[in-house]
């Protein structure tokens, strides 16, 4: 599965798949690609960065939210 890392949606389908993998015990592997450059990617690194991820995009939404008000005041 390939997946967009700045797509929030694609993000948390990996991370459902990435569980449901682990729940029945298969053995993966996770790997970050940019253009030529290919490593592995520990899964507690791709966890962690799924949640920071996730952090950003709900801190974002409250800014706009913000932005918002203080345009209509």
């Amino acid at each position: 599965m390939e997946v967009d890392y700045v797509n929030n949606k694609e993000m948390e389908k990996m991370k459902d798949l990435v569980e449901d993998l682990i729940d029945n015990d298969a053995s993966i592997q996770l790997f970050e690609q940019d253009g030529d450059f290919k490593e592995e990617l520990p899964l507690g690194h791709f966890m962690k960065s799924f949640g920071m991820s996730r952090q950003i995009a709900e801190d974002r939404e409250r800014m706009d939210d913000i932005l918002v008000e203080e345009d209509e005041e």
